[in-house]
């Protein structure tokens, strides 16, 4: 971005010239982490954060003139670890901008939050900190950057890009009696294949007991947003209310509302009260719900049914209702060996349109996504799935729930040429497919559905073979092992 490199630049030689201004550096963060102890047959202590674990580096140098250079820098790690925040496994996943401030505003550049998600945390109960915190209710489980056009991740949201945006301009305007300007426009460069450009604005305002929130945004899909909040502080209460509109290309749209309230009672303690809930104007909409409303867990690979187009859902529940019946009571799984599902749940399924089978390496990206192709070829588990660094690069183990025994790991699918399947035809990679058989001989092993894919149409796999050769190359579990 030529203005990035601008400012940068700009800055830089302010810092240098002519006598020396105040400098101010800030170290901030938290450190939060807890040990919890699992009973039955699991019997373990587990580690684990509660908030999220971050350390700011801040600062600002006055340039004269009403003018300052200002940074920010947001690490965010786990805390039994040590290891980088592994849902998006950036060095600064949290902030990394630089910018000029002075009578003007204040006008940013690198990845942050955008214009509405920066000051919408403020209206939930818990602002977004713990695990009672509202804001995926709040905001009708809206993500300002969508995976659907990148071949990063395989989530319904860019891993770490749920409320930030990357290579973007981000402008706050003076206070004019209490109301703020706020403006966000990430660059294209990010989304080659973005459906519009992304756009975030809001209007905010707050003097005295009250605070208002009215914002706006456009992501790289098209999905349209909106949203309304407002505080009240009487009597030392703060009452809180929020209304959000996800309006995404198709015919889904969900709502989110909620409100709540935070009490202090003593110096240091205060309570906190909240609800809320979406609402979509289609009925059925699939929200891994039970018939007893009880929640599916995280063993049930619910992100990626989710990414189903919605024709090949009906006909896939056309298949299910076509079964013969069959009474067959099977005991309710051992809850305390499975994940446990996400806080708040799943949230409603959005509308998913067909992948037109003309784009091959979109066409076998949706494949591999639907046949966990990149699910099981890719290491973590669960939301913790490193699909922004380590996409199909092997290392995921596969374990006996009923041992902790580790019987397999999957391989590396990237075209790397050594560890991956750079060197292969692709003739062996639709062999390995459809038959089970490695490169050189060997049959490969369980859970590969080898005996599954071998009814997949000819086309079908040429397409994921062509996507599985457009992947970045990734050092990782060789697939020759």
């Amino acid at each position: 971005m030529a203005l990035k490199r601008l400012l940068v630049s700009a800055a830089g030689a302010c810092t240098c010239a002519g006598p020396a201004f105040a400098q101010s550096m800030n170290i901030s963060g938290l450190l939060d982490v807890g040990v919890r102890y699992a009973s039955g047959p699991a019997k373990a202590w587990a580690m684990n954060r509660g908030n999220n674990n971050r350390l700011i580096f801040s600062g600002t140098e006055d340039l004269g003139d009403d003018l300052a250079a200002t940074f920010a820098l947001e690490m965010r790690f786990e805390p039994d670890t040590g290891t980088l925040e592994s849902n998006n496994g950036l060095l600064f996943g949290g902030e990394s901008r630089v910018g000029l401030r002075g009578k003007f505003g204040h006008i940013r550049l690198g990845r942050g939050l955008t214009a509405v998600q920066q000051p919408n945390v403020s209206y939930d109960p818990w602002v977004n900190t713990t695990v009672a915190a509202l804001q995926p209710l709040l905001t009708a489980f809206y993500n300002s950057e969508d995976a659907s056009v990148n071949t990063t991740g395989v989530g319904t949201a860019v891993p770490g890009q749920v409320s930030r945006w990357r290579n973007a301009v981000f402008y706050d305007s003076p206070s004019f009696g209490g109301l703020v300007g706020r403006m966000s426009v990430q660059a294209k460069e990010d989304n080659p294949g973005s459906r519009s450009y992304p756009i975030s604005a809001s209007l905010n305002y707050s003097d005295g007991p009250l605070s208002v929130l009215a914002g706006y945004e456009v992501n790289n899909l098209n999905t349209k947003y909106g949203q309304v909040a407002a505080a009240y502080t009487v009597g030392g209460v703060t009452l809180l209310g929020s209304f959000a509109i996800n309006d995404p290309e198709g015919p889904a749209r969900l709502t989110g509302y909620g409100g709540g309230a935070r009490i202090p009672v003593w110096t240091a303690t205060t309570i906190r009260i909240g609800y809320a809930a979406t609402r979509s104007n289609l009925p059925g909409v699939t929200t891994a719900k039970r018939p007893d409303g009880t929640l599916v867990t995280s063993r049930m690979p619910i992100d990626v049914f989710r990414q189903i187009s919605d024709n090949d859902l009906k006909a896939l529940i056309t298949y299910m209702r076509s079964i013969p019946a069959v009474n067959n009571p099977v005991p309710r799984t051992n809850s305390r060996l499975d994940p446990p599902p996400p806080p708040g749940g799943y949230g409603p399924r959005i509308s998913v349109p067909d992948v037109p089978r003309t784009n091959k390496i979109l066409y076998g990206r949706y494949l591999a996504t639907v046949a966990h192709c990149t699910e099981c070829h890719t290491p973590g588990e669960g939301a913790k799935k490193d699909y922004a660094n380590r996409l199909g690069a092997g290392g995921a183990e596969f374990v006996r729930w009923q041992t902790g025994e580790v019987y397999n790991v999957s391989r590396n699918i990237t075209p790397d040429p050594i560890s991956g399947i750079g060197n292969w035809t692709d003739q062996e990679i639709k062999d390995a497919i459809t038959k089970g058989i490695r490169k050189g001989g060997g049959m490969l092993r369980f859970p590969m559905a080898f005996s599954y894919y071998q009814n997949m149409k000819a086309e079908d796999v040429d397409a994921i073979v062509a996507y599985l050769r457009s992947l970045p190359p990734k050092k990782g579990f060789g697939a020759h092992e």
